[in-house]
C-alpha cells in the first residue's frame, strides 16, 4: 500500500505473483499544485458546478419558487463554473501547457451539463412569464391544422405537466 496525496493506492498482485502498477489518476492535492492558479481555477469551476443544486434548493426554500433570485443566482453560478472549465480546456491553453486535456467521458459530461441549461427555461419564474406564453401562442397558431393542432395541444399539456413535477428536481 502506498499513500500519495489523499488517495490510497494498492499494488495489485496477479495470480502469478507479478506486481501490477497502481492507479495513476490525479488526486485533488496533485491537481491543486500541478499548474498553480490554473489548477485552482479548474477546481473552483468544478466546485461551483457541484454546489449549484444545493444553492438552488436553499434559495428556493428561503425565497420561494415564484421569485427570480434562485433562478438568477443558480444561472450565474452555472455559467461561471462552465466558463471557467471551458476556458481552462481551450486549445490555446493546451498549446501553452497551462490548460487541461479532458478525456472522452469528461467531454461528454461537459456536453451533458450544457444540455441541462434547457431546464432553465422550464423552471419558474421564467416558465410562467415567458415559456408558457410562447407555448400557448404556438398551440393557438397551429390549432386549426387538423392533426398537427391536436398533437401540439397534447405536447403543450405534457410540457406543462412535466414543468410542474419534474423541472425542479431534474438538473438542479
Amino acid at each position: 500500500m502506498v499513500i500519495w496525496g489523499a488517495r490510497i493506492h494498492w499494488n495489485k498482485l496477479t495470480p502469478a505473483g507479478i506486481s501490477v502498477p497502481a492507479d495513476n489518476r490525479s488526486t485533488l492535492v496533485s491537481i491543486w499544485h500541478e499548474k498553480g492558479v490554473t489548477s485552482r481555477s479548474f477546481i473552483l469551476g468544478e466546485v461551483l458546478l457541484i454546489l449549484r443544486p444545493l444553492v438552488y434548493a436553499l434559495l428556493i426554500r428561503r425565497y420561494g419558487l415564484g421569485t427570480w433570485k434562485p433562478w438568477l443566482v443558480t444561472l450565474a453560478v452555472d455559467l461561471t463554473g462552465t466558463t471557467i472549465i471551458s476556458r481552462l480546456t481551450s486549445p490555446g491553453l493546451l498549446r501553452n501547457g497551462r490548460g487541461y486535456s479532458l478525456s472522452k467521458v469528461e467531454k461528454e459530461e461537459i456536453k451533458r451539463r450544457q444540455l441541462l441549461w434547457a431546464f432553465y427555461v422550464m423552471r419558474d419564474p421564467f416558465f410562467s412569464k415567458y415559456t408558457r406564453h410562447r407555448l400557448e401562442y404556438f398551440e393557438q397558431l397551429l390549432k386549426p391544422v387538423p392533426v398537427v393542432g391536436t398533437l401540439i395541444a397534447k405536447a403543450v399539456e405534457l410540457l406543462v405537466g412535466v414543468q410542474t413535477r419534474y423541472s425542479y428536481i431534474s438538473a438542479s
